[in-house]
């Protein structure tokens, strides 16, 4: 089975019940975190969270994941070819896929949650459900004493435009074992089954097209379900046979909470949403009576009167659920992020409002920079596509091997006991502290021959998640190719934090701060415990500086930022001094060069699993706004903007089995057009 279709380059609650839609509500959460002994004032930092040093490093390479993965169909011509170009695009496919949330590993998986909860939220932090549904749905596994066993996978990978469809071909596409879209959701839902043998237990259906979608791999299975009383009477014999499951399958269907925002059933379908859940728990509470080994509660979790009504609301998105460096506001509350055009979009702290007026903040044109601009990403094999992503190639975190935690993403989170990051609005820093402080490190930190302390230079790494992803660190990348470094290197930041609206001296004045100092002289002393680092480098003037509190014997050497004029000039004397200097091992396959001044893509060893090629090439993607009446930027708020060319992006023809034999005697239609509809209403 093979899902490579010729991909190549030519490539609920609204933000909740009440009034949460409303452009102008406020979404808060006043809950502190109390992790460390001190009061940061980030409400994303909430202990039911668990550590902002724990998080998903994606699937094991040598696990069955990433293949599936990377037999994504071709959504975007299957849409076209099925549904016709004169209908726009259904899916929403420049920010690419969100594949799953939750637990890959073997026997990690207790509940198996399927839906369609993809928009915004979900295309900042490449997970399904972490959104208002999101949230929501969360409550519900709480509630049922499941905090990490669980695994969300959608109906439809890509995001889509407005709703699910009663066109025939919408539903044969969606829904019919013969679509390759079913036939793909099939696999993903099948090597869950396989690799938790031992330990699932609950299946639920969200929404319609999630209780559709378990009941056609139910049926697909030798089992027997229907979607309609919400999976009441599913047969699950024949999964549990073929599957080899030692547990019995509850199979439970739950509405989806986005029915009752203003915009779908409102405040009358919210008894009907209640009574879902409701329902849905009891079902799994009388299976709890009757083995009480069925459903264990997770470690640490207690679960809820199953009994009484469900109560109805949001919690937060564990943090071990995101790739390291996903900034805190992701799955905290409700909605997090809006749509601005389809190519871009905002996120907004605790004291942001959801889609605020455009006449408040203006956010600066960001060009396209590639190396070669007719061809942005010359590093794309053949059958991948700029808006997915590498399926091979990855950052695991910044602990060894694929594991949840470790020392090291403790104390780079500022959660080590003496160790924690200081209130750093309270020196000065105007971002919203709700954000965190994600995206530190980027590389090897326990392979690195040349550690690399660097001032911020974009707002790109609030969405990557890694230092230096940006035009800046793109330059950088190019620096230390040229020494033959493509694999040894470690970038730590001067600050984990937003600070690029103050000037070099409020920046000093923050990075010299003696817990500041504290901190980060740590997480160098750390790196350089591994016993690799022979150098280490300087980017910017703070960093220059900052360096200076750190013990020891190590050479080092300070670059410019490459904003200035005589850069190319500096950072070429610089790299022949370091060359003659310091005796450098180049990395496998490395050829030295003279800097050119040219970027370098950022290589998707350096990002987290999913990351869509495109983040981290063509420059700068991310920016802060500047209030049009302060004159100063918003620390409210940020945003990520695809590139130009990416957006041009013309629709790849499906040349997979004939959809029109497949489907029926449905004319298809398919001009090749690449043009994008306006952007209907957001679902969530």
């Amino acid at each position: 089975m093979s899902f490579n279709l010729d991909r190549r380059l030519a490539l609920f609650l609204t933000l909740g019940f009440i009034c949460l839609a409303c452009s102008t509500q406020k979404t808060r959460d006043n809950t502190t975190s109390a992790s460390t002994t001190q009061e940061r004032n980030v409400a994303s930092a909430r202990n039911d969270r668990g550590s902002p040093g724990e998080y998903d490093p994606g699937p094991a390479r040598d696990s069955q994941w990433p293949e599936l993965f990377s037999q994504t169909p071709n959504y975007r011509g299957i849409g076209q070819a099925l549904l016709g170009a004169s209908g726009g695009e259904k899916f929403r496919w420049i920010f690419g896929p969100m594949w799953y949330r939750g637990r890959l590993q073997e026997n990690g998986v207790k509940v198996f949650i399927v839906g369609q909860e993809g928009a915004q939220d979900e295309n900042v932090t490449n997970r399904a459900f972490t959104g208002s549904t999101g949230t929501r749905t969360q409550k519900f596994l709480n509630h049922l004493g499941i905090g990490s066993s669980y695994l969300f996978l959608n109906t439809f990978v890509y995001t889509i435009n407005g709703q699910l469809e009663d066109d025939p071909k919408f539903k044969w596409m969606e829904q019919s074992p013969a679509s390759p879209v079913v036939e793909f959701r099939h696999s993903l839902f099948d090597q869950m089954a396989k690799t938790n043998k031992k330990s699932l237990a609950l299946i639920i259906g969200v929404g319609t097209g999630g209780k559709a979608s378990v009941a056609t791999w139910i049926n697909n299975n030798g089992g027997k379900c229907s979607p309609s009383q919400n999976l009441k009477n599913c047969n699950t014999i024949g999964v549990e046979k073929k599957f080899g499951l030692k547990k019995k399958l509850l199979v439970v269907g739950v509405p989806h909470p986005g029915g009752a925002s203003p915009n779908n059933g409102g405040t009358g379908a919210l008894k009907n949403i209640i009574s879902g859940f409701t329902n849905a728990a009891r079902r799994a509470a009388a299976r709890i009576q009757d083995d009480s080994e069925w459903l264990p509660e997770d470690e640490g979790m207690q679960r809820g009167d199953l009994e009484k009504d469900f109560k109805y609301g949001y919690a937060p998105v564990p943090h071990r659920d995101f790739a390291f460096g996903t900034n805190w506001r992701m799955g905290a509350w409700a909605t997090s992020s809006n749509r601005q055009g389809s190519s871009s979009i905002q996120i907004f702290s605790d004291d942001g409002i959801y889609n605020p007026p455009r006449n408040i903040n203006v956010y600066p044109k960001l060009p396209d920079v590639s190396a070669d601009p007719k061809n942005p990403i010359p590093e794309m094999k053949k059958n991948e596509l700029a808006y997915e992503s590498a399926f091979f190639d990855f950052d695991y975190g910044p602990c060894p091997d694929a594991v949840h935690t470790c020392d090291l993403s403790e104390l780079l989170m500022g959660q080590k006991s003496g160790y924690q990051w200081p209130d750093f609005k309270a020196l000065g820093v105007t971002a919203h502290p709700s954000f965190g402080y994600g995206a530190i490190y980027r590389g090897r930190l326990q392979k690195a021959q040349v550690l690399v302390l660097a001032d911020q230079t974009s707002q790109d790494d609030l969405f990557s998640g890694r230092a230096l992803s940006g035009l800046a660190g793109q330059n950088l990348q190019s620096f230390l190719n040229g020494l033959g470094i493509t694999e040894s290197y470690a970038i730590i930041r001067t600050l984990p934090v937003d600070v690029l609206d103050l000037s070099e001296k409020q920046q000093l004045s923050i990075a010299t701060d003696s817990q500041v100092e504290k901190v980060r002289n740590k997480i160098l002393d750390t790196v350089l415990d591994f016993d690799h680092t022979k150098v280490i480098v300087t980017l910017g003037p703070v960093a220059a500086q900052a360096i200076r509190s750190l013990k020891t014997s190590l050479p080092i050497f300070n670059l410019d930022l490459p904003n200035q004029k005589q850069h190319i000039t500096q950072w070429q004397s610089t790299q022949e001094a370091l060359q003659q200097e310091v005796s450098l091992r180049a990395d496998a396959g490395a050829r030295t060069g003279e800097y050119d001044g040219k970027p370098t893509n950022i290589p998707r060893i350096d990002l987290p699993v999913h990351t869509r090629w495109w983040m981290g090439t063509s420059g700068d993607r991310a920016a802060r706004p500047i209030n049009k009446q302060t004159k100063k930027a918003d620390g409210n708020y940020y945003q990520v903007t695809a590139p130009s060319w990416v957006k041009k992006l013309k629709p790849l023809r499906y040349e997979g089995p004939n959809l029109v034999n497949l489907f029926g005697d449905h004319p298809l239609e398919n001009d090749g057009s690449g043009n994008d509809p306006a952007d209907p209403a957001d679902t969530e």
